[in-house]
């Protein structure tokens, strides 16, 4: 008898599995199919006047067949010169961002950890802010021609600086200690928020204005050219950091568990400390801050398919994605000027949030 309960029990588990990826594969075909509406709708929307046949033609034109609609070319241009690649640039961000939450949420084992953990948005802003500020001083005269690009070169190289900064000291014994580098990086952002208050004190007009429309998000940037850049190197990255699924997986045992089990628990923190901060500084460093999405989206996949990284870490990068291409739709929708995105995202990621923390305190639950 007992072994006939051992089987029914076995079945019932293995079903049971077998139930939660059908749902989880169901739950991934549900966010890709609302991405790819969003992509669409995001072709669409906008300040001028495109709909969809428009959209249509200029396909149609595109892979060489002949459209049964007359374009103007000012809305092919608009069509495939400005929103092709916002949106395209919002989906790669969005998806880049939730990754990296994911993974600083794995590593620290705390599910209000968010990329900016590790200092990069406060380092991306420091940079940007010396460059709108203080840019024609530190510039030499021959690069000058390359002042666009200097914004984003500046955040990115001090995010990464500030990153390195805070790992170096978070380090003891050639081993990363967790809560030395969590309270490294809460140093740092004070001192970093008193310089960025001084740079604000002493700019003027022109650059008060461009400094916060930086931190407060923007995807205005998106070309081919910078898409070229942006892509292959955010696809490396988080293909790095969504390879370490199963030791993440291990590593929310325990450290000494995660050690005992194989895992080199050292060499995991490095490797995600370091394809998380090179994915998240550029990000930022082209978009500017966007908020909420790297804590928001892992929580809300993490309730529908569970804790397991194999499926976080895809569902996370769907969800991102379409929050970040929703906003942009809503920031060039709703008014006649564009709001910046990261308002527009705040304004979705920060109720959402609270709500997951309302739920889980009613059901007295764990995030994990």
């Amino acid at each position: 008898m007992s072994e006939i309960v051992t089987t029914t029990e076995y079945g019932e588990a293995l079903s049971s599995v077998q139930t939660r990826k059908h749902k989880t594969k169901l739950i991934h075909l549900g966010l890709a199919v609302a991405l790819v509406c969003c992509f669409s709708f995001a072709l669409i929307f906008g300040s001028s006047s495109t709909g969809l046949k428009e959209l249509v033609g200029t396909f149609m034109e595109y892979i060489g067949l002949e459209s049964p609609w007359t374009l103007q070319d000012n809305q092919k241009f608009i069509i495939t010169e400005l929103r092709l690649p916002r949106a395209l640039l919002s989906i790669f961000i969005g998806g880049c961002l939730a990754i990296g939450g994911v993974a600083m949420q794995g590593l620290f084992r705390n599910p209000l950890a968010a990329p900016g953990i590790l200092g990069v948005n406060s380092g991306a802003a420091l940079g940007a802010a010396m460059m709108i500020v203080l840019g024609n001083a530190i510039l030499p005269e021959s690069l000058t021609q390359y002042a666009f690009y200097s914004v984003p070169a500046g955040a990115f190289l001090c995010a990464l600086v500030i990153t390195g900064l805070i790992v170096k000291v978070g380090t003891v014994g050639g081993r990363t200690n967790i809560f030395i580098l969590l309270l490294t990086g809460v140093a740092l952002q004070a001192i970093i928020g008193a310089v960025m208050g001084l740079l604000t004190y002493i700019s003027d007009d022109q650059q008060l204005r461009s400094l916060t429309f930086w931190t407060m998000g923007d995807l205005g940037v998106a070309g081919w050219k910078e898409l070229a850049f942006i892509i292959p190197i955010l696809s490396f990255c988080c293909f790095m950091i969504m390879r370490k699924a199963g030791a993440l997986n291990l590593f929310l045992l325990g450290e000494a568990e995660a050690h005992h089990l194989g895992i080199d628990v050292q060499k995991l923190k490095k490797s995600l400390i370091i394809w998380t901060a090179l994915a998240i500084s550029l990000a930022v460093s082209f978009t500017g801050s966007i908020g909420f999405i790297g804590l928001a989206a892992p929580h809300l996949v993490r309730l529908m398919t569970g804790p397991d990284h194999k499926t976080l870490f895809p569902g996370a990068c769907l969800m991102g994605a379409l929050i970040l291409c929703v906003s942009d739709i809503l920031s060039r929708s709703v008014a006649t000027a564009e709001i910046p995105v990261g308002i527009i995202t705040s304004f979705i990621g920060a109720p959402v949030f609270l709500w997951l923390l309302i739920m889980q305190r009613k059901g007295g639950g764990s995030f994990a």
